[in-house]
């Protein structure tokens, strides 16, 4: 093994690391981001979604009214999301098809052409566009904790895990890994990725410390339709991140499988609860009800 960053990987694995960071690199120099996407005045042009711009990168077809600047800054946050997504799952292969991005410059087109009621962003999954792999839509936001690109982070990830899984795996972990990346953030022109949500965080600590949490062996076999509020997003971000960290990554490799397990979609289908939770807990190694209490701990002492 050799050292790429801060992982230990093959060096067949480091020369595609490498070729896809010189790609990234390469594509930053062309685009030339701004950093303006999240502030003021990027839709001061005033343009009619009939004339928005388009712009495609190396994986993804960008649509948007604001300015051209914001859009070269849309495509460089999609194309940072592309790469730490393949780099910490492994994804060797590249996407078949560009992937569809639109965004609006305020809500009320949202709303028009499409957007999610009660939403800031959404992941549409039917073909729409030229796309056969779904699309993200959202809307221009400048608040300071929950922005632009926020938005994309979250619905990228959604798009991302729609197209390498072929279907949406459990739920707690399609939107743990969306609220995971969502608090990205851009440090010169480089996506720091592994950071603490603060507004999670805060929510579920609130939680533990109240005992209103939702117990892990219930949260993990949570419906999509039942998935529905702050609580459950915040359980979902900090069970993520916890697998992640908790002793320098202690369970990381195993989040790896277990994700790639849901990658065969007759594993996503007809499970009960309990085979649910069997696998869960053969894959990490642990009873769940141990796990939960790591994970409380681990929670409650972040910062």
């Amino acid at each position: 093994f050799v050292k790429f960053q801060d992982r230990w990987v093959t060096p067949n694995e480091k020369a595609r690391l490498d070729g896809q960071l010189a790609a990234l690199e390469s594509l930053r120099g062309r685009l030339a981001p701004k950093g303006i996407i999240n502030k003021p005045g990027a839709d001061s042009e005033n343009i009619a979604w009939a004339q928005a711009r388009v712009k495609e990168t190396p994986h993804y077809r960008i649509k948007t009214n604001l300015s051209e600047f914001a859009l070269n800054d849309i495509g460089y946050v999609m194309e940072c999301l592309c790469y730490e997504f393949r780099k910490i799952f492994k994804v060797a292969r590249d996407m078949p098809n560009k992937l569809d991005v639109w965004v609006f410059k305020n809500q009320k087109e949202y709303f028009a052409n499409g957007g999610k009621t009660g939403s800031a962003g959404v992941f549409m999954t039917s073909k729409i566009s030229n796309s056969s792999s779904g699309m993200i839509m959202a809307y221009y936001l400048t608040n300071e904790a929950f922005n632009t690109t926020t938005v994309l982070l979250h619905e990228g990830t959604h798009q991302f895990i729609m197209l390498y899984t072929g279907a949406f795996p459990p739920i707690w972990i399609n939107e743990g890994l969306a609220a995971y990346y969502e608090s990205s953030k851009f440090e010169g022109t480089s996506l720091k990725t592994n950071l603490v949500n603060k507004a999670r965080l805060a929510d579920i600590q609130n939680a533990l410390r109240a005992g209103n949490h939702i117990r892990l062996r219930d949260f993990i076999n949570t419906p999509q339709t039942r998935y529905q509020g702050g609580l459950y997003y915040a359980e979902g971000w900090s069970l993520t991140f916890f697998l992640f960290n908790w002793h320098n990554g202690f369970y990381a490799d195993e989040l790896e499988t277990y994700f790639n397990f849901f990658k065969r979609p007759e594993n996503i289908n007809g499970l009960s609860s309990q085979q649910h939770t069997d696998i869960f807990e053969r894959t990490f190694k642990v009873k769940i009800d141990v796990l939960e209490e790591q994970w409380k701990d681990y929670t409650l002492r972040l910062n």
